[in-house]
């Protein structure tokens, strides 16, 4: 009797690893384009962010939680960047 080779039964685990992640990933982004996004320019986020309110900034935290968290304190620290360098446009 033949003993089992090893590296096969390896590679079709991962390889059924990888396709229910990949399933997984196309049922999630089904209909959508998720790599096809505009970028908007770095002066007009900026202003825009400025130009929100408490209950605005309440409402995005409620809804993403901690990534609105860290994006708004990216954000933050890229006003503070662009005042502190003396360039600021911002409003």
């Amino acid at each position: 009797m033949a003993k089992p080779n090893f590296y096969d039964s390896v590679m079709e685990g991962l390889t059924g690893e990888i396709e229910k992640i990949s399933d997984s990933l196309s049922d999630e982004f089904k209909g959508s384009a998720p790599f096809n996004k505009v970028r908007v320019p770095k002066k007009k986020l900026l202003e825009a962010y400025l130009n929100l309110d408490s209950v605005e900034k309440q409402a995005f935290m409620s809804r993403y939680g901690q990534e609105a968290l860290v994006f708004f304190g990216e954000l933050d620290a890229e006003v503070f960047k662009e005042v502190n360098n003396g360039r600021s446009s911002l409003g």
